[in-house]
C-alpha cells in the first residue's frame, strides 16, 4: 500500500507561566477522540504554512492571534499511530497571554504545565513531539 503524505500546520500556544495550551479532541474526532492535540490542520495547496496556521488559529479560537514564530518543521513524521501516513509538520509558537477565550473545535482548551509534557498519556503522539521540539529550541526554558 502507497503511503499518504500529510502537510499540516501545527500551532504550539504557551502561556508566560509555562504551561501548553491544547485542544481536547472530542468523541466524534475521525482520529484519536478524546485525546489532547496542538490546534491546526492541514494545508490548503494554495497555502503557504504560515497562511495555513493563521487560517486554522481563526478557525478553531476566538482570542486574538498573536505574533507567530516559526518553530521547525517535523519532515516526513511517521506517525506510530497510523499505518502508512507520513506527515510534514511545519510548527508556529505563540505566546498566549488570555486566559478566556472561545474554542470551536472539539471539547475546549486545557493548561498542561511543560514539565508534565512527558509524563501524559493523552497527549497525541506527534503533538507531544512538536512540543519537545519547541522545548529543545527554547534550552533556556526549565521543564
Amino acid at each position: 500500500m502507497a503511503e499518504d503524505t500529510h502537510n499540516v500546520a501545527a500551532l504550539v500556544l504557551y502561556t508566560s507561566d509555562n504551561q501548553f495550551v491544547m485542544q481536547r479532541r472530542d468523541n466524534k474526532a475521525p482520529t484519536f477522540p478524546n485525546m489532547l492535540a496542538l490546534f491546526g490542520g492541514h494545508i490548503q495547496m494554495s497555502e503557504k504554512p504560515a497562511e495555513a496556521a493563521v487560517r486554522e488559529y481563526h478557525e478553531e479560537l476566538s482570542v486574538h492571534l498573536p505574533d507567530l514564530e516559526v518553530v521547525g518543521v517535523l519532515s516526513r513524521y511517521r506517525h506510530p499511530d497510523l499505518d502508512n501516513v507520513l506527515m510534514d509538520i511545519n510548527i508556529f509558537a505563540a505566546l498566549l497571554n488570555e486566559k478566556h477565550f472561545e474554542v470551536y473545535e472539539g471539547k475546549g482548551a486545557e493548561w498542561i504545565p511543560f514539565q508534565d509534557v512527558h509524563f501524559r498519556s493523552d497527549i497525541i503522539s506527534d503533538s507531544k513531539d512538536a512540543l519537545e521540539l519547541f522545548l529543545k529550541e527554547r534550552q533556556n526554558v526549565r521543564i
